[in-house]
This record gives structure tokens, C-alpha cells and sequence, in this order.
């Protein structure tokens, strides 16, 4: 069972911890006859217990006791850019629902309540559908039938099917547990520094060499090795964009730039594959707050 965290909350535990004041955990109501209300403005701690202690009845656990507090991963990857219409950076390609919630801009330049930007769920997937179907429809009315250059298909065909054709190498589950132990940690994913960030992006790079040798033993693990390739850039581009942001915005807290820094740092970070090699190019892109019909107060 989980809740979303409003960020000071879940960096505050964080701290306890560290300081060597935890283990944090819920305390059960004095009485039966007293309600439990958490505080106001907090998630709702009350319904995460219930819930908790359900699942711990499923499973025959001695109910009554002191449940531990527990903070784990915190935020996700929703960045492709669009624009109103939802198309992206390249033509021909639309991006709507979870793949491009944060890279809309649509909750402004602080993430959406409670706290973060969760993906959004189903109904922006549908608003942003309607937002793009008109678009993409006059696109595909009006645009030229394509030349396709099939030049590269088999090199891309043998690239794609390689693990398969390996009878050992790197399990796709042995990469997958590779990359959470470095997302997953708060001091790597919400309560963030330059060293630890710098930190975290040599053991996600570390895992990337050695994805030339991911095996797969039949089309189901194949599907996981190129899942696995994109869990990696994906990490990749979390940890390079946290670096080169030096301050705090939304879930992204650097402890050591922990103010918000509008006259600096009100820009969208860009992360360009850079040439044929692979590398990542960042650049920056002031926020046209001019523009906006409604300013935020800043």
C-alpha cells in the first residue's frame, strides 16, 4: 500500500532517518472509540494504515503492531516535449497520456497536486487525445506519402533479434534489479546532491556497457531486453537533467541547492541524442511566460 508524499514530508522523514531518530512508524489510535484523523493537508495517513493492515490480514500477519514508515521511489519519467496540439520535436509524431504529461507543461512550472506529477492517469490520455486527433488528422490528410529508405532494415532487424541469437549473456531481470538499486534509493532519486547524483549515473552508465550483452531466451525475454535498453536511457536522462538543474523545483530536491531559483533556473532542460555515437547533448529553454494567457505568480 502507498501514498503519494508531499515532497517536504517525504525529504523531512528522510532527514529523521539519517539523523538516527527512526524507525518511523504509525502508532495505533488510543482507543477503539477515538477516530483517527491525520492532519489536515497531509495524505491520507488513515485510509494507508487501513489499507496496510488489510493486506497484512490476507497474509496472517499478527495485527495491532507499530507499522514502520517506509518512503520509496518518488516521481516519473513523463518528459517528451509537445506543444498544444500535442506534437513533438519531430515531425509526423504525436505524444499524449503518461508519455508526455510533464513534457506539456499542463500543470504549469510546478507539478500537479498532491505534490508530483504521477503520470496523470486516464482522463489526460483521453484529453490529450482530443487535443491531438484534429491535428494529427489534418497532418495525415495533407502530408505527401512518405519515401522510405529501406536501406538499414536487416542491420536494424539483426540488432533487434541479437539477444536472441546469444546462448548466454546478461538476463534482462539481472539489469532490471541493476538499475531499482540505484532509482530506487531516496538518496539517489528525491533527496538528491552533486555526489550522489554523479554517483548514481556511473552505476546507471556501468549498467548501459553492458548492454550489448543482454540474452534472451525466447520472444517474451526479448521484449524485456529492449524494455531493459530503455529503462536505461531513461535512468540515464533523470540523473544527467538532475545534475545540470542546480536547484529545487517540484519533487526534484538538491540538498545542495535547496532553494527554487526562478531567475535562473525558470527553463525546461532539452536532452538531444547527439550525433551517431550516443551521446546526450543538454541544452536549456527559457519558459515563455510572456506568452501565457494566465502567469503564474513567480
Amino acid at each position: 500500500a502507498g501514498v503519494f508524499l508531499p515532497v517536504q514530508l517525504a525529504v523531512g522523514m528522510q532527514k529523521e532517518m539519517v539523523e538516527g531518530s527512526g524507525p518511523i512508524r504509525f502508532a495505533p489510535p488510543p482507543s477503539e472509540k477515538v477516530a483517527h484523523h491525520p492532519p489536515v493537508g497531509l495524505p491520507k495517513l488513515g485510509d494507508w494504515r487501513q489499507r496496510l493492515e488489510d493486506r497484512e490480514k490476507q497474509y496472517g500477519l499478527p495485527p495491532g503492531a507499530e507499522r514502520e514508515v517506509g518512503v520509496p521511489l518518488h516521481g516519473d519519467t513523463s518528459c517528451v516535449k509537445v506543444d498544444h496540439e500535442m506534437r513533438t520535436s519531430l515531425p509526423g509524431l504525436w505524444a499524449i497520456g503518461d508519455t508526455s504529461y510533464a513534457g506539456s507543461a499542463v500543470a504549469g512550472a510546478m507539478p500537479a497536486p498532491p505534490g508530483i506529477s504521477p503520470g496523470s492517469g486516464i482522463m489526460f490520455a483521453v484529453i490529450s487525445a482530443a487535443w491531438a486527433g484534429p491535428s494529427a488528422a489534418r497532418y495525415a490528410t495533407e502530408a505527401a506519402a512518405p519515401q522510405v529508405d529501406g536501406s538499414g532494415i536487416e542491420a536494424l532487424k539483426q540488432q533487434a533479434l541479437a539477444p536472441l541469437a546469444r546462448k548466454d549473456g546478461l538476463q534482462p531481470e539481472q539489469a532490471i534489479s541493476a538499475l531499482q538499486d540505484v532509482m530506487a534509493p531516496m538518496e539517489y532519486n528525491l533527496c538528491r546532491s552533486e555526489e550522489r547524483l554523479t554517483e548514481g549515473l556511473a552505476r546507471v552508465e556501468a549498467v548501459r556497457e553492458r548492454l550489448p550483452e543482454l540474452q534472451a531466451k525466447d520472444l517474451h525475454y526479448l521484449s524485456k531486453c529492449h524494455e531493459v535498453c530503455s529503462m536505461t536511457l531513461c535512468a540515464e536522462l533523470t540523473f544527467r537533467a538532475a545534475l545540470m538543474r542546480t536547484e529545487s523545483r517540484g519533487f526534484h530536491y538538491r540538498e545542495d541547492y535547496p532553494q527554487t531559483d526562478n531567475e535562473h533556473w525558470l527553463k525546461w532542460v532539452i536532452l538531444k541524442r547527439a550525433g551517431g555515437d550516443g551521446d546526450i547533448e543538454l541544452s536549456t529553454e527559457p519558459l515563455p511566460i510572456s506568452e501565457y494567457k494566465i502567469r503564474p505568480a513567480l
